[in-house]
């Protein structure tokens, strides 16, 4: 899905992203639904969509070529992803 993501950009066939848009609201649904209410809850739900993604469309795209160099797993974008959004979802101590 990636690689098409990818093509459909390069291609300048952005009409097809119009699908992807609900997918997007779902994820920030079920984000909304584990992040605590605070006065900054917001712009850490969509930052962490816009970093779920980011890594998901990265590790589709290069990680296969770049997992090895680095003597990693296939799941291994995925298993950082999990342990870096507790730290996004707590509330921010200000």
């Amino acid at each position: 899905a990636g690689q098409l993501a990818a093509w459909l950009v390069l291609a300048r066939e952005l009409d097809y992203f119009d699908s992807l848009e609900q997918a997007v609201a779902d994820l920030v649904a079920a984000v909304r639904a584990r992040v605590p209410d605070s006065p900054d809850s917001e712009a850490r739900i969509r930052n962490i969509v816009l970093l779920i993604a980011v890594c998901a469309f990265g590790d589709a795209l290069i990680g296969p070529h770049l997992r090895p160099m680095l003597d990693q797993q296939a799941g291994a974008t995925r298993e950082l992803v999990a342990q870096i959004l507790p730290l996004l979802i707590a509330p921010s101590r200000a």
